[in-house]
């Protein structure tokens, strides 16, 4: 393909710094296969796939405060994965008691931010968060993507109490919840479980293995299913215990929960990895990577955000650090509460997130009308480029794709290096910046995704491609 092209000196010392990028330090073989701008602006939401789709749920975002306020129930964001489009499914929602399947509620689910949402079943499963006026109730909010309805759920026995910056996954039929900071202003380390077919919640009483204490008491932090159990790292305690106190602590370790046994045990010590909350965790095969998120007691000698990303060999418990190639796309820049969800074993999709004093500067590669006209057949015809979850078909689209699937592919978009503002005051809340940008990795592309990249990115001519590009 490359030969067609005659454009074998131009292609040859980026091909080389590409290899050398992808496998430095740590052999991850991870590309940035896509950055597009203007897409969902969201800090402190949620998001799970289900059926080739990710939603996303509530959150908050400062250019469109005025419109989250104005709704009433919780906003539901879709994203086909196949053509990187959003669309606002919030109008067409419903809600309903489980006790009273019949009545709409127009004001439920609470809008929020700071909550927890896990995948079972083909549903989406909602629990905890707050906003600014109340704390979200201790209930567990059902989603329905086929019917987009909402499910109120008390739940029985021993239901947490209502918290938000806790971090949640789902081991078999069972949601885990860990963590938070709770109604009464305290920072938790307890364990709960919800059976999500009974609705029925346990408090566990988890026993230690190998080690003097469990986890601090700590708000965002993450977790991740892993067997029969899950990992659970990052996070903010406070020097104080359980009360908030404002002088932060942080701890880098990496621990296990096994369900079985229902035991602590510490998995990894990472000394040279910073501690930070607001990160984000997300299984590639048979991998882990975590990263990103924020530590305040950087702040005296530098921006607190962070945009590092570590691996994780859940059976040997070794960590590496993890340098995706940015040869056709940078990656994300330092920030926190930003959201990552695996589309596939190999593919993941990072979206939203806030930072300070930084701004991006997205140059497009060309023109929105020339890229249409030049690469769209390109990319009709790659399915690797239309970000496609596997080879089989999609389920349809319960929101009704029909405008997305025919507004074609979107353009792409070069991230120049961020620039470092100086003390220059934000429009934003806080000297925060809201980001509206979305970044694809993947892991281990094919040859044929790195060509078509290739294209683009150095807009060669298509005239020369073989028919069946």
């Amino acid at each position: 393909l490359l030969q067609t092209l005659d454009q074998q000196k131009e292609l040859a010392a980026p091909s080389r710094k590409l290899a050398a990028a992808g496998a430095k330090e740590s052999g991850h073989s991870l590309y940035w296969t896509a950055a597009l701008q203007g897409c969902l602006e969201r800090v402190n939401h949620a998001a799970v796939l289900i059926n080739s789709f990710v939603y996303s749920f509530g959150g908050f975002s400062g250019n469109r405060a005025h419109y989250l306020r104005q709704l009433r129930r919780i906003d539901v964001q879709c994203l086909n994965v196949r053509s990187l489009r959003w669309t606002d499914v919030t109008h067409s929602t419903r809600c309903y008691a489980a006790d009273q399947p019949e009545v709409d509620q127009p004001d439920k689910p609470l809008l929020r931010y700071g909550h927890t949402v896990v995948q079972f079943d083909g549903c989406a499963y909602m629990f905890g968060g707050r906003n600014d006026r109340l704390v979200a109730p201790p209930q567990v909010c059902q989603f329905d993507p086929i019917s987009l309805a909402w499910t109120i759920h008390s739940g029985s026995g021993q239901v947490p109490p209502s918290r938000d910056g806790h971090s949640a996954c789902v081991v078999d039929n069972r949601m885990f919840i860990f963590g938070g900071f709770t109604a009464a202003e305290e920072y938790e380390n307890q364990v709960y479980c919800c059976d999500l077919i009974n609705l029925q919640w346990t408090r566990i009483r988890a026993v230690l293995s190998g080690i003097p204490e469990a986890p601090s008491p700590r708000d965002f932090s993450c977790c991740i299913a892993w067997r029969r159990g899950f990992f659970l790292w990052g996070g903010r305690s406070d020097a104080a215990g359980h009360v908030f106190s404002g002088e932060s602590c942080y701890d880098s370790s990496i621990y296990y929960f096994d369900a079985d046994s229902q035991s602590w045990s510490l998995r990894a010590r990472l000394d040279n990895v910073q501690g930070r909350r607001s990160g984000t965790m997300f299984r590639l095969g048979e991998r882990i990577y975590f990263g990103f998120g924020f530590n305040d007691l950087r702040i005296r000698h530098e921006d607190g955000h962070l945009n590092d990303l570590w691996c994780l060999d859940p059976c040997s418990g070794s960590v590496t650090r993890a340098e995706p190639c940015s040869a056709f796309y940078r990656g994300p820049c330092p920030r926190r509460r930003l959201v990552a969800v695996p589309v596939s074993n190999s593919r993941v999709i990072l979206f939203g997130g806030t930072c300070r004093f930084v701004r991006y500067s997205f140059q497009p590669a060309l023109p929105a009308a020339e890229f249409q006209r030049l690469y769209a057949p390109l990319l009709a015809r790659l399915p690797a480029l239309r970000a496609s979850v596997d080879d089989s078909d999609s389920e349809a689209d319960p929101a009704d794709d029909v405008e997305r699937q025919e507004s074609g592919p979107q353009p792409p978009d070069d991230v120049e290096p961020l620039e470092q503002l100086e003390e220059e005051p934000d429009d934003s809340i806080m000297g925060l910046k809201d980001l509206s940008d979305m970044f694809v990795l993947e892991a281990l592309p094919s040859l044929q995704t790195l060509c078509a990249l290739a294209v683009v990115r150095w807009r060669l001519p298509l005239g020369q491609l073989p028919v069946l590009l």
